[in-house]
This record gives structure tokens, sequence and C-alpha cells, in this order.
């Protein structure tokens, strides 16, 4: 297993922002009432849409904003992430109300929506770049993330009232810290469940994402890499990289890399020369030269 640090601490901290801003959507809903039944459902409805909503959207810029700084791709996961967190945010609170009502109260009711909504805005990535594996694995840590963020979030404005400040203080620190540390949780998780659980990924060892990572996706007919912006591995900024250069194919249980519009160079078998190929089945350890980048073809568990 290895993990992209740069990549936890990216994603964690776009989590936070989108807590952020979530907790200031959520204030323009201060004043509709609960008072019954129907009404507190909408306010859950309401506050769960906005806050999936921010979070969806800083969550899914992250690959456009940080690994390849590309407007474009940037815009692409943000709407993506938007539009599933909305809906994530919508459902999963609704149905953490639900629970909660027919629990009779408790913190792990109000998780379970949490939680349930960290899975879905998770699953944004993989829907944005049409990825099975990416999704699965988004919606783990999004899941996971949400249980511990919603924990955090429900308890936190119950511990300060205890400590003597007011319900009305109370809620409003608790929520904006809740939701940060919610946010956090949530990035920081889905990070973490894709390296944990990847079966095959390229570790770059030189080039502009030198110590970076691409996860690899056996569910994916084939995986892209060029210069186009819409790639699935896209190096911008570098004019050796044609739009549509290579391709990885997921065949007979192993990835086989062909070559497309450009040139591709691939060291096999520990050698330092690295020779031209048309065609080659990757094999732990093969080092890749594309324009001037390179990577190394790394393995954990078996991928399926």
């Amino acid at each position: 297993m290895r993990i992209d640090l740069p990549a936890l601490h990216q994603r964690s901290l776009l989590g936070g922002l989108g807590g952020l801003l979530g907790w200031g959507l959520m204030t323009l809903l201060v004043h509709v009432s609960t008072e019954t039944t129907a009404k507190l459902f909408l306010k859950d409805m309401l506050t769960g849409a906005l806050i999936g909503l921010a979070l969806g959207a800083m969550t899914g810029a992250w690959d456009g904003l940080f690994r390849n700084r590309s407007w474009r791709r940037s815009a692409v996961g943000a709407a993506v992430g938007a539009a599933v967190g909305l809906g994530g945010g919508l459902i999963g609170l609704v149905v953490g109300e639900v629970v909660f009502l027919l629990a009779g109260g408790g913190l792990f009711p109000r998780a379970v929506g949490w939680g349930l909504f960290g899975a879905l805005v998770g699953a944004n990535e993989g829907l944005a770049r049409r990825s099975p594996q990416k999704l699965a694995f988004g919606a783990y840590g999004g899941l996971l993330g949400g249980l511990l963020g919603g924990s955090t979030c429900e308890s936190l404005a119950g511990l300060l009232q205890m400590i003597g400040l007011g319900r009305g203080l109370a809620i409003a620190f608790g929520g904006v810290i809740g939701l940060v540390l919610l946010g956090l949780f949530v990035g920081l998780m889905i990070a973490f469940v894709e390296d944990l659980l990847r079966g095959a990924w390229l570790l770059f060892t030189a080039g502009r994402f030198e110590g970076q990572t691409r996860t690899l996706d056996p569910a994916k007919k084939e995986t892209t890499i060029g210069r186009n912006e819409l790639a699935d591995i896209c190096i911008l900024s570098d004019p050796a990289i044609a739009t549509q250069h290579a391709r990885l194919v997921w065949s007979n249980g192993g990835f086989v890399l062909e070559a497309l519009e450009g040139e591709v160079r691939v060291s096999s078998g520990g050698r330092a020369d690295l020779t031209p190929i048309q065609s080659h089945r990757l094999e732990p350890g093969d080092l890749i030269q594309i324009g001037s980048s390179r990577a190394q073809y790394q393995t954990g568990r078996v991928a399926t």
C-alpha cells in the first residue's frame, strides 16, 4: 500500500472548506420553523441539500484544482459533486431524522444519517471519472467519514451546553466546528480508503506529478493518458505529450499499455534502459516514460 500524503492533506482541506461553506449556507435556514413533523423534515431536506451541495462541489473540484490545475476539469468535477452532494445530503439527513425518531433519540441514529450523506457525497469523483472502483472507494470512505464527522458534529452542541454555553451559542459554535470536522473527515477517509483498497496504481517518479499516484481501475474498459483535459490521467503543459498519447487496457487479469499518438518507453525486469513500445503488458516495478513524465507501475492487493 502506498499512502499519497499530498492527496490526504488536499482532500481534507477541501472537505473542511466545504463543511464551512455548508454551515454558511445552512444559516440561511435559521428562521425556518420545525414546529410540525412536516416542517422538520422540510428543514432537514433543505439543510442536507445545502451542506451536500457545498461539500460535494469542494471535494469534486479536488482533482482539477490540485492534480491537474485545470479549470475545466475542476468545473466538471465540482458540478458533478454539487449535484450528487445535493441529492446525498437531502436523502442522508432525512433518513437520519427518520432513524432518530424511530429510535427515540440518541447519537448513533443521527450518525447513521451523516454516514449515508458521506457515502453519497464520496461517490461523486467516481461518477465524474466514470470509474466504478473510485465510486466504491469514495462511498466507503465517505461513509466512514460521515459516521466519524457526523458523530462529532452532533455531540459538540450538547457538550458545549453542558459546560455552560447557552443553547443558541452552543448550536452556532457546535455547528460550524462540527461541519468543518465532518467535511475534513469525509475528505480524509475518501483519500485513505482509496489508498488502502486499490490494487494497482502509477507512482510518478519524475515530471510535474513527481511523488503523486494515480489509481488504475480494472473495471474501466480503458484508462486514457494525454494532454486532453478530460483524459483519465491528464498531463498538461508538456508539449511532448499528445492529446491522446496512450491508454491502459485491462485484459486477462492485467493492464496492457498501448501507445496511441505519442511515443511510450518502458523498462521492465529491473533494466535501466527504456525502449519504445507499441503494446506492453505491465508487470509490477515497470518504469514508463511519457513525455517528460516517468512513472512506476505498482500493485498491492490483487485487483479484480
